[in-house]
């Protein structure tokens, strides 16, 4: 999707440190870690994780930063105070195996590929070696990373406070249901030829059908499919993606799960008086 990479000219991509995941049967994935540089033991931090796009895709731990993300940081952003995780696709895979020439498909359909189950598992092992925030995690992505960030909430949606896919495709009768409690800005430019529009328009439609009043649709009037250095220089996204929590989300999730477990222990006897209990 994308040919060429910009380089990152704000003095940020150095600070990012390079790392390599290594499966057990010798798979590996490179991937690049920023840690704020005061960073402290006895605080917690937000944690970003970053699906790059087709034209980033490789095995020099460099490329997948070098559009897009780097116009998060600005003086002031909240980004220099956040965790970030940003995994690397080999040349001849996806985060999602699919044509991504209609903007849409089948959810059912697709697997979830060894790329994203790979960079799932990289964030899960940075979640637990870092102090993070785990009401704070969230996904975004570029193109293919788009892609990536509609797979990743709807197969881990539980992990997630809010995603940002920008210029992605997804399912979008699945896709909503999974998603209509999260927090989604999606961005999209009008005359996209590469990835069109018509999932991330569907996919606004339908949670808003459903009475979801979380997500937000940018769409760039007139612009092709490279949005994404407008997308995160939108301070306004960066400070509103930073502001979410999927606190309340969780604590609702619990409550509903002790009321499962102890109808299941009452054995269907007094159930509704058991749940008003818990």
């Amino acid at each position: 999707m994308r040919k060429e990479a910009d380089t990152m000219d704000n003095g940020i991509f150095e600070k990012f440190r390079k790392e390599t995941y290594v499966a057990e049967d010798g798979y590996t994935m490179p991937y690049r870690l920023y840690i704020p540089d005061d960073y402290d033991c006895g605080e917690e931090y937000p944690l970003v994780f970053f699906l790059h796009g087709a034209g980033e895709r490789g095995d020099d731990n460099e490329k997948q930063l070098a559009i897009g993300i780097r116009h998060m940081f600005w003086e002031g952003s909240p980004a220099y105070r956040s965790i970030i995780v940003a995994p690397q696709c080999a040349c001849d895979k996806r985060w999602v195996d699919i044509d991504w020439d209609y903007g849409v498909f089948n959810r059912k359909q697709v697997k979830e590929t060894r790329e994203l189950q790979t960079a799932m598992t990289i964030l899960k092992e940075v979640m637990e070696f870092c102090n993070v925030d785990r009401d704070r995690v969230y996904v975004t992505g570029i193109s293919m990373g788009g892609y990536g960030t509609f797979d990743a909430l709807a197969r881990h949606g539980s992990w997630f406070a809010a995603g940002v896919p920008v210029c992605g495709g997804c399912d979008p009768e699945t896709d909503a249901k999974a998603n209509k409690r999260i927090p989604l800005w999606m961005f999209h430019g009008s005359a996209d030829t590469t990835v069109p529009p018509v999932g991330s328009r569907l996919m606004y439609a339908n949670i808003r059908s459903m009475g979801g009043d979380k997500v937000r649709y940018t769409e760039y009037s007139g612009m092709n499919h490279g949005i994404w250095d407008n997308a995160y220089s939108d301070r306004e996204m960066v400070l509103w993606m930073f502001a979410q929590s999927r606190y309340e989300r969780r604590i609702q999730a619990e409550k509903r799960a002790r009321q499962k477990k102890a109808a299941a222990v009452a054995g269907g006897i007094g159930v509704a008086a058991v749940a008003a209990a818990v």
